[in-house]
Parts: structure tokens; sequence; C-alpha cells
């Protein structure tokens, strides 16, 4: 949120009073005759604008009371209920999971407590190293420290939340949209996707991978219904933000630990489903000017003391920036699109033309010296999560492939590699770079980092038998 600016003009008036009221025998002062003072220039089209944005904002409440949130239909898989969680018992499993009490409490509090140590159990980082770190072997001494024993046995109710949140009913929305329910601090829920990575580890080592994969994947899969709807960016970007580390997880044990021939469909399926149910952004970019909006006063409706001009004008200025950035990324666009969109500063057209003319000179000059528009970072890192997914689904491919022989990098410019190496949702491809014979690096598009280099998403080795 920025910050509102103080107005000069207001500060000279009140010393101009001051003044006057002091010097009491000036004739400047006493004995002026009262004018009535004009209102300012476009006063009753911004107090038409704010009743405007009041009443949207109380429609878009209105509007997320009886909302109903789709999702591609879901792949059986071994961790989901016999039925779809329903809606009552798929909130009280978000709410567990994001403010535990309880075993859960107790779980969340074990990975608090090993946090600064759990990294270099679970990675295998240089001296000094920042960013993402290749995984320790399953079977890594190193990584069966005390902290990750602790966690393995406090952390065991997780597994049935995790199962509810993932497998929630057609329709059933996050608990957490705005205007409903106040966004809980997202990081407990980063805490138990953390714990969840070491009970997987734990499930590999001890030979049942695919249990391990399936509640990573139910992980992913609850971040995605954490956002389900439209919440805010803070609470969106922990839904994707903990796709960082789970994912990495899940490459690991399809490294290490692959699943029989026989379970590799059932993987693809799964994460066929989490590319097809991904979010689009643009329903948290709406949520977010929501709350924006929420920041600036009373919730929609309650009774409120007329704004300063200033405040006026900086509230529309915000709503003029949310317009912008949903003109820039409507819920169909693709990722590619409405990142290169929402980096472009200033105002649209069209948005600004909504407004009355009156008032479009003080709405630009407010967010003159905006630099570029933060959205475009959210972003990014909001669709990181798409690319580690599709990531994870190009290695179980090539693992179906690997029976047939050694792949060689031209594999990937047939179908079905070249068809799942550029998600829909995307709006570009992944490129692959082979480093070895049957060894591959996956990056992601370079709009998807703040620097512009390409992110390593994914290493798969195809276990091909090599000399020496």
């Amino acid at each position: 949120m920025r910050r509102l600016a103080t107005s000069p003009g207001a500060s000279l008036l009140v010393l101009a009073l001051a003044v006057c009221a002091l010097v009491v025998t000036s004739a400047g002062c006493r004995g002026r005759k009262r004018t009535q003072v004009a209102p300012p220039a476009g006063q009753g089209e911004l107090t038409t604008a704010l009743a405007s944005l009041e009443q949207s904002l109380t429609a878009a409440v209105a509007a997320r009371r009886i909302q109903r949130c789709s999702r591609p239909p879901a792949p059986t898989s071994p961790s989901a209920p016999a039925t779809a969680t329903d809606a009552s018992i798929f909130n009280r499993a978000m709410v567990a999971l994001t403010q535990p009490t309880g075993a859960l409490a107790e779980c969340s509090a074990a990975v608090s407590a090993a946090k600064d140590s759990l990294k270099a159990s679970l990675s295998d980082c240089p001296p000094g190293a920042s960013g993402p770190c290749p995984g320790r072997a399953l079977d890594d001494p190193a990584s069966l420290s005390a902290s990750v024993a602790t966690i393995e046995l406090a952390c065991g109710a997780l597994r049935g939340q995790l199962a509810a949140a993932a497998h929630p009913a057609d329709e059933v929305c996050s608990p957490f949209r705005p205007g409903l329910d106040r966004a809980p601090d997202p990081t407990a829920f980063l805490y138990l996707s953390r714990a969840a990575t070491v009970l997987a580890r734990a499930d590999a080592r001890n030979g049942q991978a695919v249990r391990g994969l399936d509640l990573l994947l139910d992980t992913l899969a609850t971040g995605q219904e954490l956002g389900r709807g439209g919440v805010g960016l803070s609470l969106a970007l922990a839904g994707s933000g903990a796709a960082g580390f789970v994912a990495p997880t899940a490459e690991l044990i399809l490294q290490t630990s692959p699943p029989t021939p026989a379970a590799l469909p059932a993987l693809a399926a799964r994460l066929d489903h989490l590319l097809a149910a991904e979010p689009p952004l643009a329903e948290h970019l709406a949520a977010d000017a929501f709350e924006t909006q929420a920041m600036f006063g009373p919730s929609p409706g309650a009774a409120a003391p007329p704004p300063s001009r200033e405040d006026a004008i900086a509230r529309l200025a915000a709503d003029a920036q949310s317009r912008t950035a949903l003109e820039r990324c409507p819920a169909a666009a693709p990722l590619a699109t409405c990142i290169r969109g929402l980096a472009e500063p200033g105002l649209s057209t069209v948005t600004l033309a909504a407004y009355p003319a009156a008032l479009r000179p003080e709405l630009e000059a407010h967010l003159a010296d905006e630099l570029a528009p933060p959205a475009a970072g959210y972003a990014r890192r909001y669709g990181l999560r798409l690319a580690l997914l599709t990531g994870l689904r190009v290695h179980v491919e090539l693992l179906r492939l690997a029976p047939r022989g050694c792949p060689a990098v031209d594999v990937f410019s047939t179908a079905p590699l070249s068809t799942l190496l550029a998600p829909a949702g995307l709006g570009d491809r992944l490129t692959v770079k082979q480093v070895a014979e049957g060894i591959f690096e996956l990056y992601a598009p370079a709009f998807l980092s703040d620097d512009g280099v390409p992110r390593q998403v994914a290493r798969i080795d195809a276990g091909c038998d090599r000399p020496g």
C-alpha cells in the first residue's frame, strides 16, 4: 500500500488561518466580508465516483457469498477420501492447516524450532549459497538429524488434513476470500508444507515412494485450494511459494526412488489435473483490489466520515491501478500475457477514461512517482508453481518412455513431451538442456525471473547405462 502524501496547500491554509486568528486588529482579517467558498473542481464527480466504488465493493461481497468455484474433475488417488470433501469439512481442514491447534500445532512448532537447521538437513547447499539447492539423498546421514526425527514423530496427523483440503467437492471455494473471513497468517501453512516434505522423504526411504509422492501432490493441491475463488496476494503467494520446496522434493523421489511403471499413469493423471486446476492470477488480483480498498477505511456499507480530498483521490487511484491490472491480466490470459502487461507502468487509457475528466489529472499525478508496478513481481512468483508442476509432469512422462531406450534431446521435440513443455496457462514453454547422455535440465521461461535469468525447475536422469 502506498503511503498517502500530505498536501502542501492544506498546510498553507492552516497557517493563514492561524495568523488571522492572532492578528485580530488586522483589517485584512477582521471585518472582511465572508464569501461562500466554491467547492474544488470536480468535487461532485469525486463524491459520485466514491459512492460508485462503495457500491461495487458491497456487490463484490454479495457475489462472494454465493460464489461457486469449479475445477476439472479430479482423478482417483490413494489419499483421496471415499467421497469428495464437502464445504464444512474442507473449511475445517483449511483452518486447521493455517491456524493449527493440538497435534498440528505441535507439528508446526517442531518445524519452526528446526527451521534454521532444516535446510542444511534436507538440501546440499554449498557454503554461502542462496536460492534452491540440490536435495540430499534420502539415505544421507546428514538428512536423518534429530530435528527431522522429531518432525516425523510429531506430524502424523498432517496427512489426513491435507487429503481433506486437497480433494474438495466441486464448487467449493477457499474460506479466506476477502469480505467473508480474515486471511490467516500463512506462516503455519508453510511450516506444515515443509513437514510434508519430511514425511514424504521418510516414505520413499522406507520403500513407499508412491505414498510420499501422493502426500506431496496433496500439499501442492492444498496450496491451490487455499486460494480457490480469489484471495489476497500474500495468501495466494504462500500457496504457490510452498511449491518451491515441495516440487523439488517430488523431483528427488522420482529421481532416486522411481515408482514402478504401473504407478506412473496415476501420477501423470494427478499432475495433469493440477496443471488444469491452477487458479487464474486474475482472481487474486481482484481479491487483492478489495483488500487494498479495505485498508482505506471501514468495510463497505459501514458508516464513516467523508474522507479528505487527498485520501479520496488516493483511494480512486488505487482502484484505477487495480482496474488496469485486471484489464492487462484478464481471467483467461496466460501468465506470459499477465506478467508482461503488469510490468507496464501507468494507467491504461481504457481505465482512465472510466473516471470523470475533471479527476483524471489528479489520478495520474498521484501515481506519477510509481515505478514499475509491483504486481508483475508477484505474478512471477505466483507463476513459478505452474512451471514446477510442468517439470514434474515431464519427468513422469520421461520415466514412462525410458523403457524404450536411452532418450536423446530430440525426444522433447515430439509429442507428448513437446506438448507437455508448453502448458496452456503458461503462454510459453519450458526449455530443455542436455547435460550428459540421458540427463536433462528443464528451465522456466525468462519472464518468470525478476533478473531475466531462466530458473531451473527440474533435472531428469533417464537412468541410461553409461560406460564407466
